[in-house]
């Protein structure tokens, strides 16, 4: 479902598919000019990003993983791929594999989401990339306001896993797989 934010009445509200992919394709168009980032392009299981006139072709790997949150401008990519890694099975649960859902989603209804619908009661995208949009609009709407890791890691353990050892265990994530290099370091 695609929707389009109404400034007056602050909610968003569900657009037509056709009327979207026109407007879609003008933004596309600014947002090349402006910052030379292009909005993905879905083929199959491919995805083909353009970052300053460098063509990119995305199947899934955690590398492109992390290029992708780091083009995203996610807040602590660090923190984002552990989840990832975790809420995945490290990329090997069929939430992940069936329904291209690398963080356990659930579909959301009072947000503006890249969800398709539901499958075995989580999310399910079209492509791995549109899960990590997904992720950012939520990060967005709920921890916008978070100034710290701290305070990231308090609203995900409060808000985000039922298991009451979840940010013990995304810190433990972090450290084992040496994710804060990780993550600098990947181009």
């Amino acid at each position: 479902m695609l929707y389009r934010y109404n400034r007056e009445t602050l909610e968003y509200i569900p657009v037509n598919r056709t009327k979207a992919l026109i407007y879609g394709s003008s933004v596309m168009i600014m947002l090349t000019a402006l910052t030379g980032v292009t909005v993905p392009t879905v083929s199959n299981e491919r995805v083909t990003i353009t970052v300053n006139d460098t063509l990119y072709v995305q199947g899934f790997s955690e590398e492109n993983l992390i290029r992708y949150l780091k083009e995203l401008n996610v807040k602590y990519p660090h923190i984002v791929l552990a989840q990832a890694q975790i809420e995945s099975g490290h990329y090997s649960s069929n939430i992940f594999k069936e329904s291209h859902n690398l963080f356990g989603m659930k579909r959301a209804y009072s947000r503006a989401t890249t969800s398709q619908g539901t499958n075995r009661g989580h999310a399910y995208y079209d492509h791995w990339t549109q899960s990590v949009i997904d992720y950012a609009l939520w990060s967005n709407k709920y921890l916008s306001s978070a100034r710290s890791e701290e305070e990231y890691f308090a609203f995900l353990g409060k808000h985000y896993a039922e298991d009451p050892d979840y940010i013990s265990k995304l810190k433990g994530q972090i450290k084992k797989e040496n994710l804060y290099e990780k993550v600098e370091y990947t181009n």
